[in-house]
């Protein structure tokens, strides 16, 4: 900024004091400097404050509250129709996913009823399983019973054939 160069041109100024030795004119330069330096801070200042007086100024015309609320009415419908496809978007998307939804619990209850069904079903086969045990030693005894059976008829068929086979 400001200080920079003002602090620039103070060392420029001693340099060259020492250099050439004419301390007068260097003075004078330095005053000149220091001068042009403060009417540029001046000046910049200054428009500085203009900007700021631009700015803080109250505008010249007024509305009525007529026309304030014409502009706000304006305003609102115009922001009602830019925003209006993007909301019939959005509706039209969110019934579709409320009825997505329907279908999803009705397929939801269909499940649940049949794993319901399943897990009653694998009870009962549960239960049958259990008595599997008990009906193969019932067959086993039924086998040995049967083979008991059939060696006891082999016996006594073979005991008649020989009684009434008489040898000649």
């Amino acid at each position: 900024g400001i200080n920079a160069e003002y602090g620039w041109y103070q060392r420029r100024v001693r340099d060259g004091v020492r250099k050439s030795g004419n301390r007068i004119f260097w003075k004078i330069m330095s005053i000149i400097t220091a001068y042009t330096i403060h009417a540029t801070a001046v000046r910049q200042a200054q428009e500085h404050a203009a900007l700021r007086e631009e700015i803080s100024m109250e505008p010249t015309f007024k509305f009525s509250d007529e026309e304030k609320d014409k502009f706000v009415s304006h305003m609102t419908a115009g922001v009602q129709l830019m925003v209006k496809p993007a909301e019939e978007a959005i509706l039209a998307k969110t019934q579709e996913v409320l009825e997505s939804q329907g279908q999803l619990e009705k397929v939801l209850d269909e499940e649940a009823a049949r794993v319901e069904r399943a897990k009653v079903a694998l009870s009962e086969v549960q239960q049958i399983m259990m008595k599997v045990p008990v009906y193969r030693q019932k067959l086993m005894q039924i086998k040995k019973d049967m083979t008991n059976i059939q060696r006891r008829t082999s016996k006594l068929q073979s005991h008649a054939t020989s009684k009434t086979h008489v040898p000649q």
